[in-house]
């Protein structure tokens, strides 16, 4: 592949060609570790000075902050549980980054190796719809998950109130408050699926299925 495309006796403007794609190639790479290296730290170093990109509640979210939280059958807040669970979740984070970075870059160097029969302006023009409309749609949906955060909030701030201080005939008015935000609100699109990050999530995980199977199925 590659490698024997090197080793061919060539002239000087298929190898100034090679070594122009080659450098190319090395510049995504460059690129792409960089961004694996920045989501590493915000993933990674932000939980140990004890700064969270999550939006935390006070249910599930323990007292230490972790990579990635989820539901454990121990106390992660105890030692040695808590660094042992917080080394396990870095270790796996690194090598998923690794592999993530890897195949992008495999494919990036396929798509340089065929770069002669595709029209650069054509692909430029699909990549710029693409993103487009992939951009509108995560601001939609992190606009409907930030309407469902604040909702929380609401119920939070009510469930926390000090309402037993409250006189009788005060307090049940916020018994209205609590049934109402307790069913958060969404932003939908045409009332049929809520615009939430999870479905931005799952549309991604749908579009590559399916462009795994019309690849498959074009070989």
């Amino acid at each position: 592949m590659i490698a024997e495309d090197w080793q061919r006796l060539k002239n000087t403007y298929e190898r100034s060609m090679m070594i122009k794609r080659a450098q190319t190639a090395r510049i995504i790479i460059m690129c792409a570790y960089s961004a694996m290296t920045i989501a590493f730290t915000f993933v990674v170093v932000l939980p140990i000075c004890g700064i969270s990109i999550r939006y935390l509640t006070n249910i599930t979210d323990p007292g230490k902050l972790l990579p990635l939280q989820t539901y454990y059958p121990y106390d992660v807040s105890k030692r040695p549980q808590y660094e042992l669970t917080f080394f396990i979740q870095s270790i796996a984070i690194f090598f998923a980054i690794l592999s993530y970075t890897g195949i992008d870059n495999f494919l990036g160097l396929l798509l340089i190796e065929k770069g002669n029969n595709i029209s650069i302006t054509h692909l430029t023009y699909e990549i710029c719809i693409l993103v487009n409309t992939f951009g509108h749609m995560c601001v939609y949906c992190a606009v409907g998950e930030i309407l469902v955060a604040q909702c929380d909030q609401i119920h939070s701030a009510v469930y926390n109130n000090k309402w037993y201080t409250l006189e009788p005939r005060s307090a049940k008015c916020l018994i209205v408050l609590l049934i109402r935000s307790n069913k958060s609100n969404y932003l939908t699109a045409g009332k049929v699926f809520p615009m939430t990050m999870a479905t931005f999530c799952n549309l991604i995980k749908t579009s590559a299925s399916y462009i795994s199977v019309l690849l498959t199925t074009r070989t």
